[in-house]
């Protein structure tokens, strides 16, 4: 037995003509359209999505209870809402509204979520004015984020 084991350190390699299994190729094929998805993800020049969401995976976050919050939160991480481009759509008013509580010009979702008027309240209710932490996945924050919108009277304007 002995003998055995030192004979066959003396092969180069040691051949297997057996052929992988099925499941084998499909976790491989699997692994690697996943890793080419999430490079061409990262590499999008004009990826908007990229600054909350590394990865083009589901967020459990974004099923929510309420059709309405759904869109909401998915005009939210688009960065596409009515509030900011209604002007786009309107064509008696060619520019974008201003915040209705500090009147800056161009409203957008980052002045949502950043508007110094409206500190107090992010802070009362734990709301970061960072818009990637503040649309995160994670369902506590994001009914923490929608709370805000209702409150601030953003919510049935998106």
């Amino acid at each position: 037995m002995n003998l055995a084991a030192k004979q066959a350190l003396l092969f180069p390699q040691v051949t297997d003509n057996t052929p992988p299994l099925v499941s084998d190729y499909k976790n491989y094929y699997r692994s690697f359209i996943l890793q080419s998805w999430y490079t061409f993800w990262r590499n999008q020049q004009s990826n908007k999505l990229l600054r909350i969401k590394q990865k083009p995976k589901p967020w459990t976050s974004s099923f929510r209870e309420s059709r309405k919050e759904e869109v909401v939160l998915t005009r939210l991480r688009t960065g596409q809402s009515r509030i900011t481009h209604s002007h786009l759509l309107n064509r008696q008013s060619p520019t974008p509204s201003p915040c209705p509580h500090c009147y800056q010009q161009n409203l957008t979702v980052y002045h949502i979520f950043s508007c110094p008027l409206l500190s107090p309240l992010r802070t009362s209710l734990n709301v970061p004015s960072s818009i990637s932490l503040a649309l995160k996945n994670n369902s506590h924050s994001v009914s923490q984020e929608l709370q805000y919108l209702r409150l601030t009277l953003f919510y049935s304007s998106i």
